[in-house]
C-alpha cells in the first residue's frame, strides 16, 4: 500500500512539473493553467515585461514602464540610444523617433532600432534645439512631422533622403541659419511654412521671378505676381499655402507633372479665372481655392484620387474627365464637393 502511494505521489509530481514547464494549451480536463515565466526580461523602448516559457506567449507577467538612471533602466537594464527616443508605430511595424537631450549639437538617427525601420520623425521632435548644428537622416524616414526641427537656431544644413514622401507644417521654420536645404524627388505631401524663417527662405537670390522652388517642388509664391503664371516645368508638388494671397493673378498654368496640390494653395487668389490641373493630379488638398470666387469652371482629371474637405465646394458645375464609377471612387466626403454640384462627365476618348 505504501508503494502505490509513493507511486502514486511521484507520478502527480511528474504530471504537474510537465504542465508548469511545457505546456501548449489548456489542460484536457479544463483545470486552470499555472503560467511560467523566465528569469530574462524582454522589452521595447517603454515597456519590460517576462515572457512564458510554458507556450503561452500571449501570457506575459510583470509589464511595467521603464525606470531610469542615467538612461538605463535599473530593473531590466534597457539603454536609451543616446539623446533619442523611439516610439513603436500604431502599424508595429516601424519606429517614430523623438529626442530627449537639447543640448546636443549632432544628432544621428539610426534607421533600424531593434530590427524594425525608423520611418518618422515625430512632432516636435526636436523642436527649439538651439545648439543642434547637424542631423544625420536616413534612407528610412518617410514623414518629417509638424515642427520636427522648428527654432534650430545653430542648423546650417539638411539633407532629406530619397525615401522622405510627406513633409508636414513648419518641420523646419525659424532655423534662421539654415541656408541649404534639398526636397527630393519623392516628396508626396509638402505642407505649409516647412522653411519659412530660415535663412534659404530669406535669400532672394533663391527665388525665380517671385516664386521659390527647391528641387521639383514649387514652395512659395509672393504677392506681386500678376496675370498669367506658369508652373515651372516638371515640378510635382505645389505646396500648401503656396499661391496664397495673390489676388492679382488671372491664369496658372501647371504642367503635367504636377501630383499634389496642397491645402488652401490658391487662397484669395480671388482674380483667378482660370487654371488647368494636370492630368497626372492625384491629391487636392483642403480649401484649395478658398476666395477664388471668381474661378467658375474647373475641369477635374481621371488621375484624381482625394479630395480634401471644401476643396471644391463653391463650384455650381465641375467636368471630370472619367465616368460616374470612376467618381465614386474618388476619396473625398460631403463636404469636399457641394451637394447641389453639377458633374459633367466627359468622355475622354471622344
Amino acid at each position: 500500500m505504501k508503494r502505490r502511494f509513493l507511486f502514486l505521489a511521484a507520478a502527480l509530481s511528474t504530471v504537474l512539473a510537465l504542465g508548469l514547464t511545457a505546456c501548449n494549451g489548456d489542460t484536457a480536463n479544463g483545470e486552470e493553467h499555472t503560467h511560467t515565466y523566465g528569469e530574462e526580461w524582454t522589452y521595447n523602448p517603454e515597456y519590460h515585461w517576462h515572457t512564458p516559457d510554458c507556450g503561452h506567449n500571449l501570457e506575459i507577467s510583470d509589464k511595467a514602464e521603464h525606470t531610469f538612471i542615467d538612461d538605463v533602466c535599473v530593473v531590466c537594464g534597457y539603454q536609451k540610444a543616446n539623446g533619442l527616443d523611439f516610439i513603436l508605430n500604431a502599424d508595429e511595424n516601424s519606429y517614430t523617433v523623438t529626442g530627449n537631450d537639447n543640448t546636443v549639437k549632432e544628432i544621428t538617427i539610426p534607421a533600424e532600432y531593434y530590427g524594425l525601420p525608423v520611418t518618422e520623425i515625430g512632432n516636435s521632435a526636436f523642436r527649439n534645439y538651439e545648439n543642434l548644428e547637424k542631423v544625420n537622416i536616413p534612407n528610412s524616414i518617410e514623414k518629417i512631422c509638424d515642427l520636427a526641427f522648428y527654432g534650430c537656431e545653430a542648423l546650417t544644413e539638411v539633407v532629406l533622403p530619397q525615401s522622405l514622401t510627406t513633409l508636414c507644417r513648419c518641420a523646419f521654420a525659424n532655423c534662421t541659419a539654415l541656408k541649404s536645404v534639398n526636397l527630393p524627388d519623392s516628396l508626396t505631401t509638402l505642407e505649409y511654412s516647412v522653411f519659412d524663417g530660415t535663412a534659404y527662405f530669406g535669400n532672394l537670390e533663391n527665388w525665380t521671378d517671385g516664386v521659390l522652388y527647391i528641387g521639383r517642388h514649387l514652395v512659395r509664391a509672393m504677392n506681386v505676381i500678376s496675370g498669367h503664371y506658369a508652373v515651372r516645368e516638371n515640378t510635382l508638388t505645389v505646396a500648401a499655402l503656396s499661391f496664397d494671397g495673390c489676388g492679382k493673378i488671372t491664369e496658372i498654368e501647371l504642367p503635367n507633372t504636377v501630383k499634389y496640390i496642397g491645402t488652401l494653395a490658391f487662397k484669395d487668389c480671388y482674380s483667378l479665372n482660370k487654371i488647368a490641373l494636370s492630368d497626372s493630379l492625384g491629391c487636392l488638398g483642403a480649401l484649395a481655392f478658398h476666395g477664388c470666387e471668381n474661378l467658375q469652371e474647373l475641369t477635374l482629371p481621371a488621375s484624381l484620387t482625394k479630395i480634401g474637405m471644401f476643396a471644391l465646394f463653391h463650384f455650381t458645375q465641375l467636368n471630370y474627365l472619367g465616368t460616374a464609377d470612376e467618381w465614386e471612387t474618388v476619396d473625398k466626403d460631403e463636404y469636399s464637393v457641394s451637394e447641389n454640384c453639377e458633374i459633367v462627365y466627359i468622355d475622354r476618348v471622344a
